[in-house]
């Protein structure tokens, strides 16, 4: 199988998954099925985007826009807002 029957396999089971279970998001589903993605390396300006958001929205809700989770969001924030502290 190539990497494109595999997706589209994964998006076979989170569209099931969000037909049949109505606590189940679409985005949610979609995020349970599909394999993880390699770590990449974000840039500045998306963390300053990720801290504006942060003045209406929870952590939670920023981290599914950018495909990581709460936990990774807040550290990026801390990490940055101490690098300007120490630099």
């Amino acid at each position: 199988m190539n990497l494109a029957t595999h997706a589209r396999t994964y998006n076979y089971f989170a569209l099931t998954a969000a037909i049949l279970n109505p606590k189940f998001s679409v985005e949610d589903a979609i995020n349970k099925f599909s394999p993880a993605t390699e770590k990449h390396k974000v840039d500045n300006s998306t963390t300053i985007e990720m801290m504006r958001l942060k003045q209406t929205m929870t952590y939670k809700e920023i981290g599914c826009i950018y495909g990581i989770r709460a936990d990774a969001v807040y550290n990026r924030i801390r990490r940055y807002k101490g690098g300007l502290a120490n630099g």
